[in-house]
């Protein structure tokens, strides 16, 4: 409870980050679409080659889409929803708020470290430091 305000801060900061970061993948589809790469190993690989997962592969860019869909859909409004029971005092909405920045975390750092570098890679990053700070506070 003494880190109320610093949590309050990093929710609302995961929670506006996050919007922005799922929304501009899930609307982005600029470029020329799908394309075969031949790896070093000489294997095709099928590149997605549109919006902002253009350089990932087709499997990495569809699972990447849909966790967007995910977190845009169902992970803020339970952050907001575990936020604002913490907030009143639950022991259910501390409990909850523990595990959806979990979930935060988890993803972005995924999102860090596994997906390709792109355009939102700072934001990834951004909100994997926000979340950890906030689930270790």
């Amino acid at each position: 409870m003494i880190y109320k305000r610093t949590i309050s801060l990093l929710v609302i900061l995961i929670t506006i980050l996050s919007i922005f970061s799922t929304s501009y993948a899930i609307v982005s589809n600029q470029g020329p679409g799908e394309y075969e790469y031949r790896s070093i190993f000489g294997e095709k690989v099928s590149i997605y080659g549109k919006g902002l997962y253009s350089h990932d592969s087709v499997s990495m860019a569809a699972q990447a889409i849909a966790q967007d869909y995910v977190t845009l859909f169902l992970g803020v409004p339970l952050l907001l929803l575990s936020f604002y029971m913490y907030r009143k005092g639950f022991l259910k909405g501390s409990l909850l708020l523990t595990g959806t920045l979990g979930y935060f975390l988890y993803t972005y750092a995924s999102y860090s470290f596994l997906s390709m570098y792109n355009s939102m890679f700072l934001t990834y990053v951004a909100l994997m430091s926000a979340s950890f700070f906030a689930l270790s506070s």
